[in-house]
């Protein structure tokens, strides 16, 4: 017997699983994103992109 199930769960909404959540959501899986959090609120944090890693193929 094979199962397909095409349901996923991510718990937490920051960087890696936002991005998780598109990657599976672009191969057909049904996800949910899952956040403590309330509400969106500046940390402090930054992210940086050198040149380098803007550039694509």
């Amino acid at each position: 017997m094979t199962l397909n199930v095409r349901n996923v769960a991510v718990i937490g909404a920051g960087l890696g699983g936002l991005a998780c959540a598109i990657a599976l959501h672009k191969q057909g899986f049904e996800v949910q994103v899952y956040e403590q959090a309330k509400d969106f609120r500046p940390v402090g944090g930054s992210l940086g992109l050198f040149p380098n890693g803007l550039n694509f193929w």
